[in-house]
């Protein structure tokens, strides 16, 4: 009797506050069967993801959680309105009996894949448990993604859940449906791809999105040359500027620093100039790097240079977007270095801080940079290896696809990096 009477709460008050709230729209819901059970896989942005997708799934949804985040109050009440199946890691196989016998009774499911919601934005390593119950149920697996959730005061956005203030970005929450997958031949790194390209189905819906028509304010160089753009280029760094607002790198509201000489400024203005016109950034360009200003800086191989010469007086976060940075991390006091990887004239991999870690112990680490790598693929890149190079697609790309630096790799599919340097033999 509870669970019916919340099922209508839901329906009745929760649901159509959701929406109104987070504006969710659905891309593709079609690719939900009508009829029999499903296995629903998103990625885990927020505490209230599993309202998120109720409202933007055609048909109700059950949902798979760990014991260990129903303890928190606000989620065991969730819990127990959407009929939650809680599995228990030392003991899951009563769990997934429940989950089979749902399926086999024609229920759709959601598995949270990664198994804890991200802290940075960016998809977590994806636990392999599903890959159990999705060949034994032998029903569809859809993966699923959901755009627009960062920021909320349900994400770690500025590394924390729930005690901050609502950062709304007016830009409304997607929920995009990628293509089912086969429960036999699926494993987690076919469902990383998949995953990936439904991140890239949820950006590319915004592409007509009326808060990607604004102006940029001022009459600097970067105003100016943001709006000496054609349309379509224009779009194009709106929505990069979107991709890097949905992860755990550049915080917003932030003051960005740059120097004027250096030809990143007005090439990456989905950086420079999108970006901080949709989260309330402010860009600050200097006649030269002196050290003296801390914070974030932000540029290419001329202020890469700049900063090896010149004494630093405080500590920066330097986003380093010379195609070098990754090869040649830089190794100085005061300054925390995050390698990026920017092509054509968009951004695709960031590094970032490493998150706070969760006090639940048994969760996998995230982390927010690695060892000689560019740093995390941002939301919206599907990359794709063709045999004799690394490609990235999406919708930010000049042609939707674009060939990334030669010797590209993508360990563990989530960070891009250059290939190893090679050793040389001993006596050579």
């Amino acid at each position: 009797m509870l669970r019916k009477i919340s099922a209508q709460v839901i329906r009745m008050v929760v649901a159509p506050l959701a929406r109104r709230v987070y504006r969710i729209r659905a891309v593709h819901p079609e690719r939900v069967p009508a009829t029999g059970g499903a296995l629903l896989l998103p990625n885990h942005v927020t505490y209230i993801d599993a309202i998120l997708l109720y409202c933007g799934c055609p048909r109700p949804v059950r949902f798979v959680m760990d014991e260990v985040f129903a303890r928190h109050p606000v989620i065991r009440l969730l819990t127990s309105m959407f009929d939650t199946v809680n599995i228990r890691k030392d003991s899951p196989i009563d769990a997934i009996r429940v989950v089979l016998k749902g399926l086999a009774n024609g229920e759709i499911i959601c598995l949270f894949a990664e198994g804890q919601l991200t802290r940075t934005g960016t998809l977590c390593e994806l636990q392999k448990g599903f890959e159990l119950i999705a060949r034994k149920a032998k029903t569809p697996l859809i993966p699923v993604w959901i755009d627009g959730a960062w920021g909320s005061v349900f994400s770690f956005e500025r590394n924390r859940f729930f005690w901050k203030k609502p950062r709304g970005s007016g830009r409304g929450v997607t929920v995009a449906y990628g293509e089912p997958l086969d429960p036999a031949q699926s494993n987690a790194s076919s469902l990383t791809a998949a995953l990936q390209a439904a991140s890239v189905l949820a950006v590319s819906s915004r592409k007509n999105d009326r808060t990607l028509r604004r102006k940029i304010p001022g009459k600097d160089m970067v105003a100016s040359a943001f709006r000496a753009l054609d349309p379509p280029s224009r779009r194009r760094m709106w929505l990069n500027g979107h991709q890097i607002g949905m992860v755990n790198a550049i915080p917003r509201k932030e003051t960005i620093h740059c120097i004027g000489n250096d030809p990143c400024v007005t090439r990456f203005l989905g950086l420079f100039a999108a970006f901080p016109a949709l989260y309330g950034g402010k860009l600050v360009i200097h006649d030269w790097f002196d050290g003296d200003h801390a914070g974030i800086w932000i540029g290419g191989d001329r202020l890469r240079g700049a900063i090896q010469s010149s004494q630093i007086n405080h500590e920066i976060d330097f986003y380093d977007l010379d195609v070098a940075s990754a090869a040649q991390p830089l190794d100085r006091g005061n300054i925390r270095h995050f390698p990026c990887l920017a092509c054509e004239d968009v951004i695709v991999a960031m590094s970032m801080p490493h998150p706070p870690p969760s006090s639940v112990t048994s969760l996998p680490v995230q982390k927010g940079h690695c060892f000689r790598t560019w740093g995390r693929l941002l939301p919206g890149w599907k990359v794709r290896d063709t045999g004799s190079e690394l490609i990235a697609v999406g919708p930010v790309a000049s042609e939707e696809r674009m060939v990334l630096p030669a010797g590209t790799i993508s360990p563990e599919g989530v960070f891009l990096s250059p290939p190893a340097p090679r050793k040389s033999r001993s006596g050579m």
